[in-house]
């Protein structure tokens, strides 16, 4: 009976959404070597903004959960996914869901092993590189930057909009060239694949499946 099923379940369910208060959440982020950014109905989260922010002021580190295979737009739900002043490759650690569902105890074993490896000189690395873009995904209100001579996540966002604009009617521009001298026009090329995204198999902590880990062991 579903019904009975769903009641037996019930208390666990609710045990497992609990939230902390904000304040603990946060506490717990500081506390924390690493910080799981696993993805809810779709890989787009907050938690990618908030590991981000934690972690350049001595928090966590991003551990991000990526959708397989990986070399195919697998940042695209990433903010920023084309924006050539960010590498997430240098801030941020990567794990392919793929290798989770094929073998769990194999690739989390590995996963653990991996980021036990850390030693504080990457991490360092790994902070200075969340230091750098961390304005870009923090908001303040605008009298407060003024202030700081600073800019924060509305401004980054607006600059970004504003050269995916320009880099979309540049290509147009090219693409109606090239049609009206009676070429073929050529595929569009997916935000999803531009920028960074090609970098990122080198960057996984544990291999999709069926294929071998990329990243090297930290020294």
């Amino acid at each position: 009976n579903v019904t009975e099923n769903v009641d037996v379940e019930l208390p666990f369910i609710n045990r497992t959404q609990r939230q902390l208060p904000r304040n603990d959440y946060l506490a717990a982020m500081m506390s924390h070597r690493f910080c799981l950014v696993a993805p809810g109905d779709t890989h787009s989260t907050r938690k990618v903004a908030e590991s981000i922010a934690i972690g350049a002021v001595g928090g966590c580190l991003p551990v991000i959960v990526l959708p397989s295979p990986s070399h195919l737009g697998a940042l695209s739900f990433l903010p920023y996914a084309s924006a050539p002043w960010l590498s997430y490759c240098s801030l941020a650690y990567f794990l392919p869901d793929s290798a989770i569902k094929a073998d769990s105890v194999r690739s989390v074993s590995a996963l653990i092993d991996r980021l036990a490896a850390v030693g504080a000189d990457e991490a360092g690395r790994r902070r200075r590189a969340l230091r750098h873009v961390r304005d870009a995904f923090v908001s303040r209100r605008a009298e407060v930057d003024e202030a700081r001579g600073t800019h924060s996540a509305a401004d980054y966002i607006l600059a970004e909009a504003c050269r995916l604009a320009k880099r979309l009617r540049r290509r147009r521009s090219v693409t109606g060239k090239e049609v009206s001298a009676g070429k073929t026009r050529p595929a569009a090329i997916p935000i999803a694949q531009l920028g960074a995204a090609g970098e990122v198999p080198q960057c996984l902590l544990v291999a999709e499946a069926g294929q071998r880990t990329l990243m090297p062991k930290s020294n």
